[in-house]
């Protein structure tokens, strides 16, 4: 893919992502009414036996993946990708970010149901709004200025701008995740966790750029599988 568009596709892929998570509980809670769990988990394996129906359609060559004149040829084992200081940065973040989220997960509904006395409608709200959050947040990312900028005075290169959006989703999800645990009232921990949700999802979009774009192409798969998120 363009360079220039790599942006935008990992902002779609996120948006589109994040609207599945949300939808997807409404959906289900919505089939629960009416019939059992047996039907969820059959309309789930449709929508997997459809998606490999559509894999299956696809046409074209696949370009082969080698390494540029002079690049040097990194060994298989994942010690000898980390010795690369931009995959340590890039994966460490990204496992700090993902242990923030894991015990976030765990923390909102203490908050819900002690702190904030919301109960489960509470927790529901909280977890609706980050949620929302996010798919805003990977629609921002996809625009993480990929193309150059129109801007006479914008002096910054597309490399410096997503650099800038990165440093950025990581304040607003901190900033975000300090408000909600200070937040006095539902509706003010609703806007911080949403602010969380922000960060969260511009810090994916952002992060899967910087490695496509850092990254030799023919260590992708080595260093997104060390990374967690799909390429």
């Amino acid at each position: 893919m363009d360079e220039c568009r790599l942006g935008a596709a990992n902002g779609l892929f996120g948006a589109l992502r994040e609207t599945g998570q949300l939808l997807g509980p409404a959906l289900a809670a919505g089939l629960l009414l009416l019939a059992g769990p047996e039907l969820i988990i059959a309309f789930n394996a449709v929508t997997f036996a459809a998606s490999a129906l559509l894999l299956s359609r696809l046409r074209g060559g696949i370009r082969p993946v080698a390494p540029a004149p002079g690049e040097a040829v990194a060994a298989g084992s994942a010690r000898s990708l980390l010795r690369e200081r931009t995959v340590r940065s890039l994966v460490g973040t990204s496992g700090a970010v993902m242990l923030v989220a894991g015990a976030t997960n765990v923390a909102e509904l203490v908050i819900a149901q002690r702190d904030l006395g919301a109960g489960s409608t509470g927790f529901a709200l909280l977890v609706s709004a980050f949620g929302c959050g996010m798919l805003a947040g990977s629609l921002l990312g996809g625009r993480a200025g990929d193309a150059p900028s129109s801007a006479p005075r914008d002096s910054l290169t597309a490399h410096e701008r997503v650099t800038a959006r990165h440093l950025t989703a990581i304040a607003l999800l901190g900033l975000g995740l300090v408000g909600t645990g200070a937040a006095p009232t539902l509706p003010l921990a609703m806007l911080a966790f949403a602010l969380a949700g922000v960060g969260n999802g511009l810090f994916l979009v952002t992060v899967r750029v910087l490695m496509q774009r850092l990254i030799p192409a023919h260590l992708h798969g080595r260093a997104f599988g060390l990374q967690g998120e799909q390429p």
